[in-house]
């Protein structure tokens, strides 16, 4: 990364904050950063952003939300895990145990809200951000998938307890290439 630092680089730097993530698109040379502005140019690009300016603002807001939750929860597991081992993964986890719940608790009650006000898709699933899956949905894919990577919080603790956010997770998780991408990466931690 130090090539791109702005000082050594000077306004050629692609990394507008001096740090990653940034997304440098190769057909056009822009360079995004931040992480949800990242996950939202991706999703325009990709089809997943929302049609309405409602719908996102509402995905904009969720990953957001998302990016709060995997700094409050994830961080501390994370760093316990890998700076004092099992003694501090349990440290982590219960210094981010009530932040854990509370974000899951309030992605639940959004998707559940979604569903009582018909924003669900045809098959009954629900997106954070209208009818269909978003960048949003990404992003809580990601964050989950990060935080039960690292040890802290178990899968089986989010079935029992968050079912929709459950049933959206499985539903990227089961996407082709996401899941063919998952089980050939390396280990993440």
């Amino acid at each position: 990364l130090s090539p791109f630092k702005a000082g050594e680089v000077g306004d050629s730097s692609p990394l507008p904050f001096n740090q990653v993530p940034v997304v440098q698109d190769g057909s056009t040379g822009v360079s995004i950063g931040q992480t949800v502005a990242a996950a939202q140019y991706i999703g325009m690009k990709c089809g997943l952003a929302p049609d309405t300016p409602e719908e996102l603002c509402r995905a904009n807001s969720a990953a957001l939300g998302v990016q709060e939750f995997y700094s409050k929860v994830f961080y501390p597991t994370f760093i316990g895990r890998f700076l004092l081992g099992e003694l501090g993964l349990s440290a982590g986890t219960w210094w981010s145990k009530g932040s854990y719940h509370t974000y899951m608790e309030n992605f639940e009650r959004w998707l559940r809200v979604n569903a009582s006000d018909a924003r669900g898709a045809d098959d009954g699933l629900v997106f954070l951000a209208g009818g269909s899956m978003s960048f949003a949905d990404i992003c809580l894919f990601d964050a989950i998938e990060a935080i039960e990577g690292v040890g802290g919080f178990s899968k089986s603790c989010r079935q029992k307890s968050y079912p929709r956010i459950s049933a959206l997770f499985d539903h990227v998780y089961s996407l082709p290439r996401i899941k063919q991408y998952l089980e050939s990466r390396p280990p993440r931690f």
